[in-house]
């Protein structure tokens, strides 16, 4: 099996967008015309696929897409800890923590 230094973080990064995207769908079913979409939360999971496909082509920026990923990781946390008593939200701080962790390590 191939491994190389970015594997942690690139898991991290692809859990924590699919965790984003589902608690932001949650919210928007729950909400119907009365919900809006989180920019962070949205954000979030963009910036993780963007930091796990740079880290997957090895590209010398990798570093700095991560530094980013790890801020905008610790928002969306912050976003949603106040509704994590909700389990897509408590999943979604979970997710972007342990994404936010693993992109701090990569340097």
């Amino acid at each position: 099996m191939f491994t190389n230094k970015f594997e942690n973080c690139i898991d991290a990064c692809y859990h924590c967008a699919t965790v984003c995207l589902q608690c932001e769908n949650v919210y928007m079913w729950e909400n119907g015309s009365k919900g809006h979409r989180s920019s962070t939360r949205l954000d979030c999971a963009e910036i993780c696929l963007v930091a796990a496909k740079m880290m997957s082509a090895k590209s010398k920026f990798s570093s700095k897409v991560c530094a980013l990923c790890a801020e905008i990781c610790e928002s969306c946390a912050e976003e949603c800890t106040p509704h994590s008593e909700l389990k897509p939200c408590k999943s979604c701080v979970e997710a972007c923590l342990k994404c936010m962790e693993e992109c701090r390590k990569i340097n």
